[in-house]
């Protein structure tokens, strides 16, 4: 299984939700001990992901919630390292 981040958004089609509202705010405040979600000039990833999250929970009708998706080995083989 892997999670949705936003980096790797495209193509990625969920499968499975969690609802994570018990613990978002544990890992809310544990995200900006990482520097960088407080330092990126490139992107605001507390904003984002707990945007994710909240449009995630929306889905399965909860505050927050994480997406996931099974491995799919084909998915990551890139035709350069065929032989």
């Amino acid at each position: 299984m892997y999670a949705e981040n936003w980096e790797d958004a495209e193509g990625f089609e969920p499968l499975y939700y969690f609802d994570v509202t018990d613990a978002f705010s544990l890992w809310k405040e544990a995200a900006k001990s990482i520097y960088v979600t407080q330092h990126s000039k490139f992107c605001n990833y507390l904003r984002v992901y707990e945007a994710m999250a909240i449009i995630r929970g929306n889905i399965i009708k909860t505050e927050y919630a994480s997406a996931f998706r099974p491995y799919e080995h084909k998915m990551f083989i890139k035709q350069d390292y065929l032989l």
